[in-house]
């Protein structure tokens, strides 16, 4: 294969800048190869080498110009190489993107006009950052094969029984197709075919369905990736009957109907991927209430990013079956477990009180609302989407306005929130944030019941009361009970470990700087520096030049009034009326002051 880069011999860096200029689209690249990332956070490249690589073109590269890199560094790929760049003022922790597809590699090349030199580096066999892809050498789901003739399609046709499996596939763009394709059919059928083979076993699950072994029309500027509607093509006469027509297109509005909320959640999450400038393989972390199309929407649109699951309402779905506390308590437990073997445990437990209840509980992956297998870059370990439903709670008067007025009612309200929010850190001190400084006193005066014994290197053997033993390694910055790690506050382990160092006459530093930066008060100043600027009144509004008139979309009126609280579930509304003052009228029935009868009141007396 011909490639016009480099790798350079002399192990230099020309001078891009000056080499390059006049030529957009060329850069080089610093590749680090050889090494491995530490864990996050203070993320760092160690154990690797570096060679450059020059006089790239944008226009003509792809990732696979980096396997044949690596191939002539000595490598052997395909084993799997995962790629990451550095974008330019970006560190470690959070300015490292993916580099494995056609789309990461539209994402460099937004880069490379003001910084012509990209910091490249590679791990190999496996990934430490949980967030990219490997190198695209993967065999295909779907083998597409030229065809000269029709003689040679019926010889693939008796290809070993349950390796392939051949469909019947006609391409229409419309339920009303079947005019236009009947009206084509007596052209020639010598010309190039293509023949799409599906792994029969894998990938189709075939159910009360007549598959029929035929070839498949595709034009060649078709796009592969687009849905393709197939209905049941007859294999005598090649004529689809009326009725097929009408039942494909009534499957087809099914399905419509059925992604409807996953279509919205996509859009509104691809719109949300544009505001911030985010990218597929960002290390978000999602918590939500698991509603209609929101989960697949979510793997679709970032699929590296975590997703959690609000462990109140996943509560009020046991709800329904099982009321009793002893439920809820199991529930908690089994979440608040930070380690597998103690989560397995609580399982365990949990199937001894009630078997069908763990079984229920089971279903749900626990990598969505159990700490024991939370990844812990989220710097916190929250499973209640209590954020979201307090600024919801807010929203209550303005949720009824019209749009202008309503999105007036939100900004005025996080005008306010802000001003609070920095009148409060002015009242701080010390390095760290209130809710930081709490939590890490309280671990402080727990770590006075433990002591910690020193290995030799960086780990400790630490022990208290309860038989609670856990190892802390302090270069790694991490404790078996991971606790730590979930939080980013040094747990009573960690903190007895750095006692024992400080007593042994080691430099240690201050406590704080052991937390994680996200509780520094410096970090909430700057999370909340960007402010909301205030506008001045209607009248005062410039006209817009749009020369259409934006007409609103079609609205249908709902009948009664309009509801303005939110819709609580059947639990909230038995605990709030056991709590109030008024006592339920429920199963209660009333007498009619008239005729004294049960049933009905005075007013609709008919005596």
């Amino acid at each position: 294969m011909f490639a016009m880069w480099e790798i350079s011999k002399s192990k230099k860096l020309l001078d891009a800048t000056a080499i390059y200029e006049g030529y957009p689209t060329f850069f080089s690249i610093t590749l680090h190869h050889g090494g491995k990332f530490t864990k996050f956070p203070g993320r760092t490249y160690i154990d690797g080498k570096v060679d450059y690589v020059n006089f790239i073109d944008m226009d003509e590269f792809s990732v696979h110009e980096l396997d044949y890199m690596m191939q002539q560094l000595g490598y052997e790929v395909p084993p799997v190489i995962y790629y990451h760049f550095q974008i330019p003022n970006g560190d470690f922790d959070f300015g490292l993107r993916d580099l494995g597809n056609d789309l990461d590699v539209l994402t460099l090349g937004k880069f490379i006009e003001d910084n012509k030199v990209i910091h490249v580096y590679t791990e190999h066999g496996e990934t430490r950052l949980l967030t990219y892809f490997m190198s695209p050498r993967v065999k295909p789901r779907v083998v597409i094969e030229e065809l000269d003739n029709v003689d040679a399609m019926d010889n693939l046709n008796h290809e070993k029984e349950g390796e392939r499996l051949d469909l019947s596939l006609v391409l229409f763009r419309s339920p009303e197709y079947s005019k236009q394709r009947k009206s084509n059919h007596g052209e020639d059928s010598s010309s190039s075919r293509k023949r799409l083979c599906f792994n029969a076993q894998e990938d189709l699950n075939v159910q009360d369905e007549m598959i029929v072994s035929a070839p498949v029309n595709l034009s060649d500027d078709m796009d592969m990736e687009q849905n393709i509607q197939v209905p049941i093509v007859d294999p005598v006469d090649d004529v689809v009957d009326d009725a097929v027509d009408d039942a494909n297109a009534q499957e087809i509005d099914e399905a419509n109907e059925q992604d409807y909320t996953l279509h919205s959640w996509t859009w509104f999450l691809q719109c949300l991927q544009d505001d911030l400038d985010l990218y597929s393989n960002s290390n978000f972390t999602f918590i939500s209430d698991r509603q209609k199309g929101i989960l697949q929407a979510v793997s679709q649109v970032f699929p590296q990013a975590e997703h959690r699951f609000c462990l109140r309402h996943i509560h009020e779905n046991m709800r329904k079956f099982w009321k009793t506390t002893e439920y809820k308590d199991h529930l908690w437990k089994c979440s608040a477990a930070t380690t597998v073997p103690e989560f397995e445990n609580c399982m365990t437990e949990l199937s001894h009180f009630d078997r069908e209840t763990f079984e229920w509980l089971k279903k749900i992956p626990p990598q969505h609302w159990a700490r024991s297998h939370f990844s812990g870059r989220a710097g916190t370990d929250i499973v209640l989407n209590n954020l979201c439903e307090v600024f919801n709670s807010k929203l209550v008067q303005g949720r009824d306005k019209p749009i202008i007025s309503c999105l007036e009612f939100i900004r005025q309200y996080l005008m306010k929130m802000i001003c609070n929010v920095m009148k409060v850190m002015d009242k701080a001190q010390g390095p760290l944030t209130p809710t930081g400084s709490k939590l890490l006193e309280k671990n402080r005066l727990e770590s006075v019941q433990y002591r910690a014994r020193w290995n030799g290197t960086a780990k400790y053997e630490v022990y208290g009361p309860w038989h609670d033993q856990h190892v802390v390694d302090m270069g790694e910055m991490t404790c078996t009970c991971r606790k730590w790690e979930l939080n980013g506050i040094p747990y009573k382990h960690a903190i007895a470990t750095i006692h024992e160092m400080g007593d042994s006459g080691e430099r240690v530093g201050e406590l704080y700087t052991y937390v994680n930066k996200v509780y520094l008060l410096s970090t909430w100043r700057e999370a909340y520096s960007y402010k909301v600027e205030p506008i001045k009144g209607r009248v005062m509004w410039p006209k817009s030049n749009c020369p259409f008139t934006l007409t609103p979309p079609p609205h249908h009126t709902q009948p009664g009034r309009p509801k303005v609280k939110r819709k609580r579930s059947a639990d909230e509304k038995s605990l709030s009326q056991s709590q109030g003052k008024r006592l339920t009228r429920n199963f209660v029935s009333v007498r009619c002051r008239k005729c004294k009868n049960r049933g009905h009141n005075s007013r609709t007396c008919q005596g």
